[in-house]
């Protein structure tokens, strides 16, 4: 018999005793193999046991075609059972170079050799494939365990978000109300500055209305001097003509008391037509400055009475004025306080609102830091 032959009988009874004494175990783990594929692997795996210590075993993720990484405790435990492990290797070795040097002998022998062989080298196969499962089984409830405490960590973590979360709601609506007592504040402000608007444009009207009737007075003043000097000018005049009158009554007197001349008809008649003319000469003076002077001085004593009382109403309207001033800037005062109170408090608000974020980034990143590390 030769070689090719001993290992083709060697790697057949390996396959019939591999499905008869673990197909029942690993029959759900290789459920989506075909039977030859699996066979393979069986006898690949009999074959090269010493590197399936160092690789990661593929269990139920593996057959999603996901690796089962070890945690740090699983590598402890694994470290635990490496003797173990070691000394089924040393055996499976020793028994293979049993069975490579009595691989000549067993092509000379019998087929009964070979099975003896074999059965050795399956109860090390079956040994080996027990200790796995048991790990795999072990690992998924280290992989349970895991999970139940993420779990546990992240209720605490997802409780504080909430908390936080009801914060900032609650730190909005106080944002809120302050902005809408802000617009409020601000809206009387307005209201206010309106109302003193008004009341310093009336009063600067008024002020306009005042100059103007303060500047009549004054012209109408001028003019009562005006026409007090034309009215003395008259009067020197009609004191002039009096006298001149007077002087020629004196004048015709004496030349009728004089003795020498006898009086005559004619200048009778001339000394009456020179008295009558005088007479209408002053009268018609007398009647012309009546006529010229008197409108004007009407007009002018009405154009004094309306400037006093216009002066008086503008008194009044200014005090009251100053007195309503008061109040609004009282008030104006007030709301700018009210305002800069509203603006400290929505600054504050505002860095508090910064400092949350900040505290809740920071626990953000903690916490995927933390499940980074855990996976």
């Amino acid at each position: 018999m030769s070689r090719s032959d001993c290992e083709e009988l060697e790697n057949i009874c390996i396959r019939k005793m591999c499905a008869s004494l673990f197909s029942p175990v690993i029959s759900s783990r290789f459920s989506c193999l075909s039977g030859s594929t699996a066979e393979s692997l069986l006898l690949l795996t009999y074959h090269n046991c010493n590197f399936l210590g160092c690789k990661p075993w593929h269990g139920r993720h593996g057959e999603e075609g996901t690796p089962f990484v070890m945690s740090r405790k699983q590598q402890v435990e694994d470290d635990s059972n490496t003797t173990s492990a070691e000394e089924l290797h040393s055996e499976d070795i020793s028994k293979h170079d049993v069975h490579t040097d009595s691989e000549a002998a067993l092509c000379e022998t019998a087929p009964l050799n070979a099975l003896k062989m074999d059965q050795m080298g399956m109860k090390a196969l079956g040994e080996l494939f027990e200790y796995w499962i048991r790990q795999v089984s072990g690992l998924e409830r280290q992989r349970d365990e895991l999970i139940q405490e993420l779990l546990a960590l992240n209720k605490p973590m997802l409780q504080v978000v909430e908390h936080l979360r009801e914060k900032l709601m609650a730190a909005r609506r106080l944002l809120t109300l302050a902005q809408l007592d802000y617009v409020a504040t601000h809206e009387e402000v307005d209201q206010v500055k309106r109302k003193l608007f008004t009341a310093a444009r009336d009063c600067i009207q008024s002020q306009v209305t005042l100059a103007g009737q303060e500047y009549e007075v004054a012209q109408s003043g001028l003019t009562q001097e005006e026409l007090k000097a034309s009215l003395h000018d008259l009067s020197h005049e009609l004191h002039q003509l009096q006298t001149d009158h007077q002087n020629q009554l004196n004048t015709l007197r004496d030349q009728v008391s004089r003795p020498r001349r006898s009086r005559t008809m004619s200048d009778v008649s001339q000394c009456r037509q020179a008295s009558i003319r005088l007479q209408r000469r002053l009268s018609g003076s007398v009647t012309a400055l009546e006529g010229w002077y008197e409108p004007r001085m009407v007009a002018l004593l009405r154009r004094r009475q309306a400037g006093e009382e216009a002066l008086r109403n503008c008194k009044e309207q200014a005090m009251d004025l100053r007195a309503s001033l008061g109040p609004l800037r009282e008030d104006i005062r007030r709301l700018e306080v009210q305002r800069s109170c509203l603006l400290k408090r929505i600054n504050l608000m505002e860095i508090e609102r910064k400092e949350r974020t900040a505290h809740h980034k920071v626990g953000l990143v903690s916490r995927e830091t933390l499940m980074f590390r855990m996976e």
